[in-house]
């Protein structure tokens, strides 16, 4: 699955959206933090549209957010957290677009998601979730190439993210996010030589993602999504030794 609104959640309804963003409106500040905050409204409502299949109105309200965060970063250069919003919000489009099949126009949300959080992670090396937010950007870009049938670009951009996961998860095991993106990304891998029938590759990283999950499952009880996501790695394991003929 795409890896999407991996920052923004929301849990307020609608109205409550809108109430939020009169309420800013109605204020007439140009101060940052109320700007940020009536962005971060519109990518929610944004959201919200787009899990109703409101296609249009979440292209909307998302664009109206990354106009915002464009500008908050423009006339605050030195705020790491706006550009961290900006990318989010191309990052989410290009999620959008992709189900969709708008795959250009995918393509382009997620490169310029890719790019900030490219920077924002050798900018700010010592902050680690910068560098698994690029991970997941990387693995959208993956899942955009493996859907049109440019493979070689997709294993590519699902090495990357393992790369960029690998050091965050070592080096932050009690993080779970890191750890669990990391088995994800080997898990996008695997699925792509899988696809391709490059069986020796794939079981080489559903077995990376597998021990990862277990060991997630073993250690959180009481996160029913690790042991779902190891039987489903397992799935993909099974469906490998098949076609090896391997019972």
């Amino acid at each position: 699955a795409l890896v999407h609104h991996d920052q923004g959640r929301f849990g307020k309804d609608e109205s409550e959206w809108l109430y939020a963003i009169d309420v800013y409106d109605a204020q007439k500040t140009d101060d940052p933090a109320a700007r940020d905050i009536k962005a971060k409204c519109y990518n929610n409502l944004a959201m919200l549209c787009e899990l109703d299949g409101r296609f249009k109105m979440a292209e909307t309200d998302y664009n109206k957010a990354l106009s915002i965060w464009r500008q908050l970063v423009d006339d605050n250069p030195k705020w790491p957290s706006y550009r961290r919003s900006l990318a989010l919000c191309h990052n989410n489009l290009g999620v959008l677009f992709a189900r969709q099949e708008r795959w250009q126009e995918a393509e382009r949300a997620h490169n310029q998601a890719r790019d900030i959080r490219q920077r924002l992670a050798e900018t700010h090396a010592e902050v680690p979730v910068y560098q698994n937010e690029l991970a997941s950007s990387y693995n959208n870009l993956g899942h955009l190439y493996h859907d049109t049938d440019r493979v070689q670009e997709a294993k590519a951009s699902y090495v990357q993210a393992i790369e960029t996961c690998q050091p965050i998860a070592r080096a932050f095991p009690a993080v779970t996010l890191f750890s669990s993106n990391l088995a994800a990304s080997y898990n996008n891998h695997g699925a792509l030589c899988m696809a391709t029938e490059k069986y020796k590759a794939a079981l080489a990283s559903f077995h990376q993602a597998r021990d990862t999950f277990s060991r997630l499952a073993s250690n959180h009880t009481d996160v029913p999504a690790f042991r779902a996501h190891t039987a489903g790695v397992h799935d993909n394991l099974g469906f490998v030794y098949q076609k090896q003929k391997q019972f």
